[in-house]
Formats: C-alpha cells, structure tokens, sequence
C-alpha cells in the first residue's frame, strides 16, 4: 500500500469531508467507536458479519477528500483511487496503491468476524502499470458551495464529447446547456431516445432556469422538470436541451466521440501454479473436515442437546460456503489462465456462473445460521 506525497494543511481543527457516491460526508480523523475482541452479550447477535477492531484512520472515498471550514477549503480531488487518511497535523494522504494476493484473510490483529469469500486474487497484486491523476485545490468556501462542486465536477467529468448525426451541420458552435447543475452522463439509448443525466450535488433546491422534459432516474414519472432537490438525479430528453434556447427540438442520433482512457495497463502475470495446490489441498482438507461432520450429525439428537446439534449444523453450511468459495477461486485462476493464452473460455464461463449462482446461495444459508445459533447461544 503506498501513499502519496502528502500535503500538508496545517490544519488541526478543520472538518474533513469525503466525496461518496451521490453525497458528502463528514467524518472524524480518527474513529475509535469500536467494540474489542469481546462484546456485550446483548448485542453479540447483531455483531456476527466482520468488524474492525480498534480504531480506524484510513477511510473509502470517490472524488475528493477536504479539509474545510466556512471560508476555506483544502482539497485532493482524484479520479479512481478510494483510500485516504488526514492526521493530526492537517495532513492529507491518499492511497496510489493497495495490493492483496488473498482476500478476506482470518486471524488478522485488526479485524475479527467473517469478512467474506477466502479467494487466491492474483490480478489484485497490483503488477501493472498505472496512471493517476489528482489534482489539488485551495478556494474560498466549504466543500458544499457551489463554486468549489462546480470546480471539482469539472475535474471529475471532464469533456464529454459527442457527435449528433441528427442535426443539419450548418452550425460551427452552439450552446446547449446553461443550468447551475453537471451533466453525470450520457445515454445513447432510453427507449429510442438519448437522455442526459443530471445531479443536484448541493444541500439545496436548485431551480433551473428553464424547464426541461424528464423524469427520475428510472425513466418514470416523466413531467416538466423545473428544479431538482438536494441529492436529486434526473434524467432529461436529449433532444429538449438540444433544442433550447428558442430553438424547436431537433432529430437527434448521438453517438459518444470521447470515452474516458483506462488508468491501468494489462496485467500479464498468471497465477503461481503453487497457489493453487493450495486451493486444491484446502478443499481436499475442508471436504474430508464436512464429511467427518456430517458423519457426527447423524449421531446427534436434536432435542437432547439442541445447542450441540446447531453447532454442528452451523459447521456444516459454514464449510459447505467455503469449499464452494475455493472451487470458485480455483476457476476463476482457470479463466485467467485461458485470457492469457487467448482461448476460448465459454464453456468455463458458464461453469463460473453456476458456481457463483451456488456459493451466493451458501452465503445466504451460512448467514442465516449464523443467526439461528446466536439465538441458541444467547436465548
């Protein structure tokens, strides 16, 4: 995991804000809200999936993490990176890069439960080239204002290029679009129709200054648009916005010119052929475990130790998950192999599909029992 060139605010006291999907929020520097090892029992039950432990400094975000005030922000805007840390100091962090070979590893010093799905992920190793861009601003303002969203939705968008093949071409420039609020996309199809996006990023209603056909973000309730709400989405007629400005609507057949490039170039490492004898000898091990167990079951009775017979069943949906979980690991290193050396994989494509439809159902099950024995073991 590495970290950039940290700039430092010197800001001790500021608020940290962190760009999410569709909202901003506000988060402490550090968060030592966590429970230990050892929990109340009365919310044991509620606890059951993985958890933290300790304190936590490095916190996701997608867009741009600040340190404002009412009259000042400190921003790193980024495009495709999802991990920062602020200290003490005022310091911004950001992770460039973080690498795993496994994932959701048991035993670790700072998280306990069950994380998820034990996978051997080669291509997570991080063993390709990359391309950052970030970008760092200082401005009057909080990071709620409108001139400090507007300049970050130009750095995270950027151009939107597009071609209308619909309209006469006897034009060399022409504006379409003058509202206070960013374009999120483009679709090139709804119904027939391209439609653009638009968000309302802003902890107020936004009115627009002219109305629009749209709808919500499903293409239902379509009405006159006048304004969009906080946090609001709406997706609008290509052809309306095209054709304002007194202007009647024109045909419109829109086609994307300008596709955003990939940060990160191909990765041609294959898996270790050591790994997955691992995979293999794992799976051997948790059958021969499950089959031992369920030979056990049979021999319990249910009503004489109830919590005995739970945990047993407990066991066996748990191993049930994993053995399905390293098969999946094992197919999906079989399909990389096959993209390596350019094959057809079709045939082990649908194999993956089952597998996955099946170990979903067994995360499903394991869950649910991980519930029915907490109420067995704290009644």
């Amino acid at each position: 995991m590495g970290k950039q060139n940290r700039p430092a605010t010197e800001d001790t006291t500021g608020q940290v804000f962190a760009k999410m999907p569709y909202d901003i929020l506000q988060r402490p520097r550090e968060d030592v809200n966590y429970f230990g090892r050892e929990i109340p029992a009365n919310i044991q039950p509620l606890l059951l999936a993985a958890r933290e432990l300790g304190s936590v400094k490095d916190f996701p975000f997608q867009g741009f993490v600040a340190i404002g005030r009412a009259d000042r922000t400190r921003a790193i805007l980024a495009r495709g990176l999802r991990e920062y840390e602020v200290d003490s100091a005022g310091t911004i962090a950001v992770t460039l890069r973080r690498a795993v070979q496994w994932l959701a590893k048991s035993d670790l010093n700072t998280r306990v439960g069950d994380a998820g799905p034990y996978m051997y992920t080669p291509g997570a190793r991080d063993q390709r080239r990359a391309r950052f861009e970030l970008s760092f601003m200082d401005l009057a303002g909080s990071p709620q204002s409108e001139t400090f969203l507007k300049w970050f939705y130009w750095f995270e968008y950027g151009y939107i290029g597009f071609e209308n093949r619909g309209y006469d071409g006897t034009q060399d420039s022409k504006l379409i679009w003058t509202e206070r609020l960013p374009w999120s996309g483009i679709q090139t199809v709804a119904q027939g129709k391209p439609i653009i996006r638009v968000y309302n990023p802003m902890n107020e209603v936004v009115p627009l200054a002219q109305p629009h056909t749209g709808s919500d973000p499903f293409g239902e309730n379509e009405d006159k648009i006048t304004e969009l709400g906080p946090k609001q989405v709406a997706q609008l007629a290509f052809g309306d916005v095209y054709g304002n400005h007194g202007e009647a609507s024109p045909a419109v057949d829109v086609e994307l010119t300008i596709w955003p490039p990939w940060p990160t170039g191909n990765d041609t490492h294959p898996p270790q052929t050591e790994r997955l004898e691992e995979l293999r000898e794992k799976i051997k091990l948790s059958e021969t475990e499950q089959a031992e167990t369920r030979d056990a079951l049979v021999r319990l009775d249910p009503k004489g130790d109830p919590l005995a017979y739970h945990r047993m069943r407990h066991k066996v949906v748990r191993l049930d998950r994993e053995i399905l979980e390293l098969e999946l690991s094992l197919l999906l290193n079989h399909l990389k192999f096959h993209a390596l050396a350019e094959k057809d994989p079709e045939r082990l494509q649908d194999k993956i599909r089952d597998f996955g439809r099946r170990t979903n159902l067994a995360r499903r099950n394991r869950r649910t029992y991980d519930y029915i024995l907490s109420l067995f073991e704290n009644p």
